[in-house]
C-alpha cells in the first residue's frame, strides 16, 4: 500500500519481526537475569534465616546449658554422697568383721588355754594315779615278800 513491492514489504516485515524478536530476547534475558538475581537474593535470605535459626538454637542451647550443668552437678553430688555413704557402710562392716575376728581369736585363745590347763591337770592326775598304782604295787610286793618270808 505504500508503494512497496511484495519483497520490500516482506523484508521490512522481517526487519520489524527480527527487531521485535531481538527485543523479546533482550526482555527474556533481562527477565531471566532478574529471576536469577531474585533466586540468589532468596537463597541469601534463606541462608541468613538458616544461620539465624541455628544461632537462635545455639542461644537456646546456651541458655539451657547452665540448667544442664546444674543438673549434672546435682547428679555428681548425689553420686558422691551415695559413694560416701557406701564407703561408710563398708568401713563399718569391715570394723564389725575385725571385731568379730578379734573376739573369735580371743575365744579360741581362751579355749586353747582352758584345754591346755585341762590337759596339764589331766596329766598331773594321770601321774598321781601312776604313782598311786606304783605305791600300791610296791605295797603288795612287800606284803607278798613278807608272807613268803614268813613261810
Amino acid at each position: 500500500a505504500l508503494g512497496l513491492s511484495e519483497d520490500e514489504r516482506s523484508e521490512k516485515l522481517n526487519v520489524i519481526i527480527n527487531k521485535e524478536l531481538a527485543d523479546a530476547r533482550r526482555n527474556y534475558q533481562q527477565m531471566a537475569k532478574l529471576v536469577l538475581e531474585s533466586r540468589a537474593k532468596i537463597n541469601k535470605i534463606l541462608l541468613r534465616l538458616g544461620e539465624s535459626t541455628a544461632a537462635a538454637e545455639e542461644i537456646g542451647r546456651d541458655r539451657s546449658m547452665p540448667e544442664q550443668l546444674a543438673a549434672l552437678k546435682d547428679e555428681l553430688e548425689n553420686f558422691q554422697k551415695r559413694e560416701e555413704q557406701r564407703s561408710i557402710v563398708i568401713g563399718a562392716k569391715k570394723l564389725a568383721v575385725q571385731k568379730l575376728v578379734t573376739q573369735l581369736d580371743e575365744e579360741v585363745d581362751a579355749d586353747f588355754a582352758t584345754s591346755e590347763e585341762l590337759s596339764v591337770a589331766f596329766e598331773a592326775r594321770l601321774d598321781m594315779y601312776h604313782i598311786d598304782v606304783q605305791k600300791e604295787q610296791q605295797k603288795r610286793k612287800q606284803e607278798l615278800l613278807t608272807v613268803l618270808n614268813g613261810c
